[in-house]
């Protein structure tokens, strides 16, 4: 458990290590599109999507979503340290 508890946190490390990197490259592009740096082609470009609105679709249509709403069973792995008391 250690082990795992030990790379979950390495993971995380890196993770913010990347958005970090990530951001810069942004902050970097400013308002444009796309850049280029010696070896890549950075894009960061604008895109509209639609997407379905659950809560308003419930608060609007409560008889309509109740019958299409499904009850999902998952099966959900965590861990805790234990307090060892000395």
């Amino acid at each position: 458990m250690q082990e795992l508890e030990a790379l979950e946190d390495q993971a995380k490390e890196l993770e913010k290590e990347i958005e970090l990197r990530k951001n810069k490259l942004k902050e970097h592009l400013g308002d444009a599109e796309v850049g280029a740096t010696e070896n890549y082609w950075v894009f960061w470009k604008n895109f509209d999507s639609k997407r379905f609105s659950q809560k308003k679709f419930k608060e609007e249509r409560p008889d309509d979503y109740a019958k299409y709403s499904e009850e999902a069973h998952t099966r959900r792995f965590r861990y805790k340290r234990m307090n060892k008391e000395v």
